[in-house]
């Protein structure tokens, strides 16, 4: 949930301990206020991690700020337990009054598309059509593909191909049949269309010796193991294997050259922009519960335009990272009676973008490379849904930062 509202949906957030949430935050009607000594802030929406148990108090906490017109939102799964003793009916009792609970969907078959393409030494990886990482390494030039699943691993394929350059198919299998076709096939098993591994070191094409520069195209269907993909293979010990763990979010290049290194271990961007079903029930005082069992940037963008349709800020035109590398992002925090807003680029990207803030300031810039202190570019007051509103241009080159300081 983190990654996709830091990367995707781009709203800024405050981590809150159980503890601190029972100790240390103060409620204000609709608002809560996080009383620090140095830096106070305040909240309008919360938003409850998904999981089968939570703290008795905190929830108590949580429907104390929902009975008096806060926004809660739920994701992924509602708690039935309590982490205390003696709780646990408590915590069904609170939750069946706040939240329309939708039955846990079957996941839809959206399978994680897979694309790397590899030009001499420069190997592109594309995850459902976008650009996720590009690696520069000659270790291997040529050599076969396939797949691999270690001790106590499984996951399952379909749709491997293979195609030149110029589009001419060289090598495809869509798991209808055997696998006569590929070597080293212990602990490996094609039906219904699927490849279903593990426990197997390395799975590979029968063909694709001599391949050099190609494209390969496969499809993971599990996205709760890790999926090893393997591609210029020229035999079990010297190969590349690109790892997916969906389930946590990470991608992890590897090279076997008689022994395994790792490349780089990344953060796999959200990349199913859709919106999936949620509920939300509203009580007399507008307070409002949202439960998301999917939820996807493009479901948590809605849910959180419904609860707080004017953000602190927001980019104006979603842009979206195109070079693989890193991201966009913000941190807003208030010191002092000031407005401090720190805006980073750690990608590739040459970034020129709007910017929306809520309220009527007038803003600097500090740049911390150049020491730039200056007015902000382009400022505008608007007002948007009776507020206001200060508009202004962030110009950022590749792994750049900025500081913006309301007065």
């Amino acid at each position: 949930i983190s990654d996709i509202l830091t990367n995707s949906v781009r709203r800024d957030f405050t981590f809150i301990h159980p503890e601190t949430l029972v100790g240390q935050i103060e409620q204000d009607g609709k608002t809560l206020r996080l009383k620090n000594r140095t830096n106070q802030q305040t909240y309008r929406v919360m938003l409850m991690p998904g999981g089968r148990v939570i703290s008795w108090p905190a929830l108590q906490k949580i429907k104390a700020f929902y009975d008096a017109g806060g926004k809660v939102i739920a994701t992924t799964a509602l708690p039935v337990k309590s982490a205390e003793f003696h709780h646990d009916a408590d915590v069904q009792r609170v939750v069946k009054s706040m939240f329309a609970a939708m039955p846990d969907p079957a996941k839809s078959a959206n399978p994680f598309h897979v694309r790397i393409e590899v030009r001499g030494n420069t190997i592109k990886t594309y995850l459902r059509g976008h650009l996720l990482d590009t690696t520069v390494d000659g270790s291997f030039l040529h050599g076969a593909i396939g797949f691999r699943e270690a001790v106590e691993e499984r996951s399952a394929f379909a749709n491997a191909k293979v195609t030149a350059p110029d589009g001419t198919l060289l090598f495809s299998d869509d798991f209808h049949g055997g696998l006569d076709r590929w070597m080293n096939t212990i602990n490996a098993q094609a039906a219904d269309g699927q490849l279903q591994i593990k426990d197997n070191q390395v799975i590979r094409s029968g063909v694709g010796a001599d391949w050099t520069d190609y494209n390969f195209d496969a499809d993971i269907m599990d996205e709760h193991n890790t999926a090893g993909l393997v591609f210029r293979a020229a035999d079990d010990a010297h190969f590349y294997m690109w790892q997916f763990n969906l389930l946590t979010n990470r991608f992890r290049p590897h090279i076997n050259n008689n022994g395994w290194s790792v490349l780089k271990d990344l953060a796999i961007p959200e990349t199913d922009f859709s919106a999936k079903p949620y509920s939300v029930k509203e009580n007399a005082k507008g307070g409002k519960a949202y439960f998301a069992p999917e939820p996807t940037s493009g479901t948590l963008d809605a849910i959180l335009a419904d609860a707080m349709p004017v953000p602190d800020v927001r980019f104006e035109g979603s842009p979206r990272i195109t070079s693989g590398d890193g991201m966009l992002s913000y941190i807003h925090k208030v010191r002092d009676r000031k407005d401090i807003y720190f805006f980073a680029n750690s990608s590739n990207d040459k970034v020129d973008v709007f910017v929306r803030l809520r309220g009527r300031i007038t803003p600097r810039i500090y740049d911390p490379h150049t020491g730039l202190n200056a007015p902000a570019e382009g400022v505008t007051h608007l007002k948007e849904r009776g507020q206001d509103v200060t508009r202004i241009r962030i110009k950022l080159e590749k792994a750049r930062s900025v500081f913006v300081v309301g007065m």
